[in-house]
């Protein structure tokens, strides 16, 4: 849907059905490249764990929406804490990792993380990129309220203005 408001799209996927999918969507667009790579702080192979079991809500198929670098992930919903989980033991396929600043060539207009907990390890593989400021906004999604100071620490001390545009969703501007 946003590749209209843009010249250039890429789509950074890591889950190989997920990719077949994104490409038979994007296939018309014409302006919506799509790298099969895991955005984290290192390059090189890792691990991805995905989901056991494919399940619903709101009527989305939601079978790869839990993947995550992360073989432990822990779920601290800000807006509903009822959804309060634990992710482990699942299985893991290999995928290939790089960092965002290895990938980034000049100023992005817009990146929206959303890893399943392994935002820390992204926002570390771009912090070249936020130290420039060669990224003019983010929109990321918190797995864990906890880390809320955290996550507000990291853009705060590279320039950034904050706002959570919802309790799960910090937005962060390039001044």
């Amino acid at each position: 849907m946003m590749c209209r408001n843009f010249n250039k799209v890429i789509a950074v996927e890591p889950n190989p059905e997920t990719v077949a999918t994104l490409r038979r969507r994007a296939r018309e667009t014409g302006n919506i490249e799509i790298l099969e790579v895991a955005l984290s702080n290192t390059s090189g192979p890792a691990l991805l764990f995905n989901q056991k079991e494919k399940f619903c809500f709101n009527g989305f198929n939601n079978k790869n929406g839990s993947d995550s670098l992360l073989s432990l992930v822990i779920h601290k919903s800000a807006r509903d804490r009822s959804n309060d989980r634990v992710l482990q033991n699942r299985p893991s396929i290999q995928v290939l990792q790089r960092r965002f600043d290895e990938l980034n060539n000049g100023t992005v207009d817009l990146v929206k993380i959303d890893v399943e907990g392994a935002e820390f390890y992204v926002l570390e593989g771009m912090r070249d990129s936020l130290k420039e400021r060669l990224i003019k906004r983010i929109m990321i999604e918190l797995h864990n309220r906890d880390e809320r100071v955290r996550l507000e620490s990291i853009f705060i001390g590279y320039g950034y203005t904050i706002e959570w545009v919802d309790p799960d969703h910090l937005f962060a501007t390039s001044l």
